[in-house]
Protein backbone atom coordinates (compact mmCIF):
# COMPACT_ATOMS: atom_id res chain seq x y z
CA UNK A 1 0.00 0.00 0.00
CA UNK A 2 3.09 2.10 0.77
CA UNK A 3 6.10 3.72 -1.58
CA UNK A 4 9.27 3.72 1.40
CA UNK A 5 11.68 6.04 -0.35
CA UNK A 6 15.39 6.44 1.24
CA UNK A 7 18.37 9.15 0.20
CA UNK A 8 21.51 9.44 1.49
CA UNK A 9 22.29 12.90 0.19
CA UNK A 10 25.95 13.81 0.20
CA UNK A 11 25.95 17.23 0.93
CA UNK A 12 29.15 19.57 2.70
CA UNK A 13 26.99 22.77 2.66
CA UNK A 14 23.15 22.16 3.78
CA UNK A 15 21.11 25.27 3.52
CA UNK A 16 17.93 25.43 4.86
CA UNK A 17 15.67 24.65 1.91
CA UNK A 18 17.39 21.54 0.47
CA UNK A 19 15.53 18.72 0.49
CA UNK A 20 14.90 16.30 -2.32
CA UNK A 21 12.01 16.12 -4.76
CA UNK A 22 10.22 12.70 -5.28
CA UNK A 23 7.57 12.26 -8.91
CA UNK A 24 5.32 9.22 -8.77
CA UNK A 25 3.61 7.99 -12.05
CA UNK A 26 0.73 6.44 -10.19
CA UNK A 27 -0.58 4.45 -13.33
CA UNK A 28 2.67 4.27 -14.98
CA UNK A 29 1.33 5.98 -18.23
CA UNK A 30 4.59 7.21 -19.08
CA UNK A 31 3.02 9.95 -20.40
CA UNK A 32 5.29 12.97 -22.01
CA UNK A 33 3.43 15.65 -19.68
CA UNK A 34 1.81 15.54 -16.18
CA UNK A 35 -1.67 13.75 -15.91
CA UNK A 36 -3.77 14.24 -12.88
CA UNK A 37 -2.70 10.72 -11.14
CA UNK A 38 0.99 12.17 -10.89
CA UNK A 39 2.18 12.80 -7.46
CA UNK A 40 5.08 15.20 -6.59
CA UNK A 41 6.45 15.15 -3.50
CA UNK A 42 9.75 18.19 -1.74
CA UNK A 43 10.85 17.08 1.43
CA UNK A 44 13.32 19.12 3.23
CA UNK A 45 16.51 18.25 4.94
CA UNK A 46 15.22 18.08 8.40
CA UNK A 47 12.06 15.87 7.23
CA UNK A 48 9.79 19.09 6.97
CA UNK A 49 7.15 18.42 4.21
CA UNK A 50 3.64 20.13 3.33
CA UNK A 51 2.25 16.74 1.70
CA UNK A 52 1.14 15.24 4.56
CA UNK A 53 3.60 12.10 4.11
CA UNK A 54 5.09 10.57 7.04
CA UNK A 55 9.20 11.38 7.01
CA UNK A 56 12.22 10.58 8.79
CA UNK A 57 15.25 12.26 8.89
CA UNK A 58 19.10 12.07 10.22
CA UNK A 59 22.04 14.54 9.28
CA UNK A 60 25.29 12.20 8.82
CA UNK A 61 28.30 13.61 9.04
CA UNK A 62 28.76 14.12 4.89
CA UNK A 63 25.32 15.20 4.98
CA UNK A 64 21.94 13.95 5.50
CA UNK A 65 19.60 11.03 5.05
CA UNK A 66 15.77 11.10 4.72
CA UNK A 67 13.13 8.15 4.70
CA UNK A 68 9.48 8.49 3.40
CA UNK A 69 6.61 6.34 3.57
CA UNK A 70 3.94 7.53 1.06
Amino acid sequence: KYLYVLADVKDSTIHQNDGIEIFVDRNNSKSKSYDADDSHYTIQYNGTTNDGIKTVSKLTSDGYMLQAQI
